[in-house]
């Protein structure tokens, strides 16, 4: 009968002095509650000193729903960021447009000679021209840094995608002097991508030859890992960056005084698309020769 009222004992021992650990382990969690929040962005979370598998299971559960909430704030803050630096790179573009708009119509007023008016005319309409490009790719670009975006992802045929935008600027690249040299694909490049957003990545592409490539532009076909690429290259008189891979930066222009018509978003909002279609997109230079290899996810159903 003792031993009976000692195991008791020692029982209710056992699950008091529990009792006043798990209180304490409670009290402490409470204590630490009001410097969390403004703590946690700093990596600050909740632990535990005593073990119990139910009161871990609830911390594990808040610090999870902390580092959700983090990485939350931390898009935010990036978002935010972005966006700030896209409207300030903006602002800078606008201004040349803007200010020969205001220069021509000034101009206009003076009632110059018919032959004058429609060189100013058409001085205006190129400004025009600039400012509606300009507000076009910034909308694609909040877009894009919203996650605004959405990809309709089909098969489709790499190579003969790129030779029918390549081929719709044939008279562009013929006035520059650029040559085209396409060479065939070993294989149909069957890849899965959305054809409205290749497109799209195809004329900035394009766009940016067009500005500064010289000579003969060369587009090859091969595969690599899972991909299909194609990879354009072309020699250019514009010093190119010691970090090659900053030519996708946003606002990054091949002119250092922004006089051109190219904004630098060219390049970025291609990575923005290329990404999204799960796709990758790099630059590789040697010397004043500069190329780019667009790799896209192969059709493994063709």
């Amino acid at each position: 009968m003792y031993w009976l009222i000692g195991v008791l004992a020692s029982l209710c021992l056992i699950f008091a002095t529990r009792f006043y650990l798990l209180r304490r382990e409670i009290k402490r969690l409470a204590i630490q509650m009001p410097d969390f929040a403004a703590s946690a962005r700093y990596g600050q979370r909740l632990y535990l000193e005593e073990h119990d598998s139910a009161l871990a299971k609830a911390v594990l559960e808040i610090n999870r729903m902390v580092d959700v909430y983090e990485n939350q704030l931390r898009r935010v803050d990036e978002l935010e960021q972005n966006i700030r630096l896209s409207i300030t790179g903006l602002s800078h573009d606008l201004r040349t447009p803007l200010t020969s708009l205001a220069g021509y119509l000034q101009l206009m007023e003076k009632a110059p000679s018919p032959e004058k008016q429609q060189e100013y005319l058409a001085i205006i309409l190129d400004s025009v021209k600039v400012l509606q490009g300009l507000t076009e790719r910034f909308y694609e670009l909040t877009r894009l840094e919203l996650n605004e975006n959405s990809y309709d992802i089909q098969s489709l045929n790499l190579e003969h995608a790129v030779c029918e935008c390549f081929l719709r600027f044939f008279e562009e690249f013929d006035r520059k002097k650029i040559e085209l040299n396409i060479k065939d694909a070993a294989n149909p490049p069957e890849v899965c991508a959305d054809p409205m957003a290749l497109q799209r990545v195809l004329y900035n592409l394009i766009q940016n030859l067009l500005r500064y490539a010289i000579g003969t532009v060369t587009i090859s076909f091969y595969e690599e890992g899972g991909f299909h690429a194609v990879k354009i290259g072309n020699e250019t008189e514009i010093p190119l960056p010691n970090h090659i891979d900053s030519i996708f930066d946003r606002f990054h222009t091949a002119d250092p005084s922004r006089s051109s018509q190219g904004t630098g978003l060219g390049l970025y909002i291609s990575r923005k698309l290329v990404h999204g279609m799960g796709g990758e997109i790099t630059a590789e230079k040697d010397k004043q020769m500069l190329f780019i290899i667009v790799k896209l996810r192969m059709d493994h159903n063709m």
